[in-house]
């Protein structure tokens, strides 16, 4: 039996070979962190969770940069979807670390589809653009 919790597929490329790097490190982090779930040891998912918000936090730094040098046009927008998520993904992080909520399915389904969507909506069309450069 397969544990990984996402499954990358090259549907989620966007041909830009930092960001697409750095998004598979994403799954593979939250894919860790499911497997420590499913383990049951709920103190190191909760650690490896944090290593998964920081990571974020660094691909967004990372793609903000790029976008910022590369003049992409809907940097702003970008940005202010990232500076959601990413104050969601703290928000969420720290109930967890705090014991304020539990770390379930629920949680692991909500981080799936939020990285799978931003990855396929926004940062895909990062990656037409510049690929296009």
């Amino acid at each position: 039996m397969d544990n990984n919790f996402i499954i990358w597929k090259d549907k989620y490329l966007t041909n830009v070979e930092s960001i697409d790097k750095q998004h598979k490190l994403l799954v593979e982090q939250l894919n860790l962190t499911y497997k420590f779930y499913l383990e049951n040891e709920l103190e190191t998912a909760t650690d490896a969770l944090e290593r998964f918000v920081i990571t974020i936090r660094n691909h967004f730094a990372a793609e903000e940069a790029l976008m910022e040098n590369k003049e992409y046009p809907a940097t702003e927008e970008h940005k202010t979807l990232h500076f959601k998520l990413l104050h969601q993904l703290e928000k969420l992080y720290g109930f967890i670390r705090d014991d304020k909520a539990v770390l379930n399915m629920e949680v692991f389904d909500f981080l799936k589809s939020w990285l799978i969507d931003h990855i396929v909506r926004s940062d895909q069309e990062l990656g037409n653009f510049l690929n296009l450069k």
